[in-house]
């Protein structure tokens, strides 16, 4: 008895039609996660898996990088004289370089002014020509 009251069944009834909506509806049911499962497995599953299977897989074709064997030419003997004269000329090389970028930059802090914002923060202005900006950009 308490099996036909918790399921709302009457013995007079024909449970034909019942059992059928019931049974249709298990089976969108029981599709729908079937749907699911098989989405889950397409999409993350077996592309994580291959990844995986990748990385863990050994390829016989990559061979090992082997050292190449260089011969180093016999280096040319200088005296200390060409030496000192070689390294002198570097040196003056880079404190021109220097020297030419300084008075570049000396030229753009001069031609920098700060300008006070009635609205917010002031800003700096850059009173320099399109031409003489193109060439302190080409020396650097």
């Amino acid at each position: 008895m308490n099996f036909f009251d918790l399921n709302e069944l009457s013995p007079n009834e024909f449970l034909g039609a019942n059992m059928k909506t019931l049974e249709n509806s298990l089976k969108k049911r029981i599709n729908a996660l079937v749907a699911i499962i098989r989405d889950i497995e397409k999409n993350q599953t077996k592309p994580t898996n291959a990844m995986l299977e990748l990385l863990f897989q050994e390829n016989p074709d990559v061979k090992e990088p082997q050292e190449e064997f260089f011969e180093f030419e016999q280096q040319e003997l200088i005296t200390e004289n060409e030496e000192l004269n070689h390294y002198r000329n570097r040196y003056e090389e880079v404190q021109q370089q220097f020297h030419s970028v300084k008075h570049d930059l000396e030229k753009i802090i001069d031609k920098t002014t700060y300008v006070k914002s009635s609205f917010g923060k002031g800003y700096l202005k850059l009173d320099l020509s399109k031409d003489e900006f193109e060439t302190i950009k080409q020396k650097l």
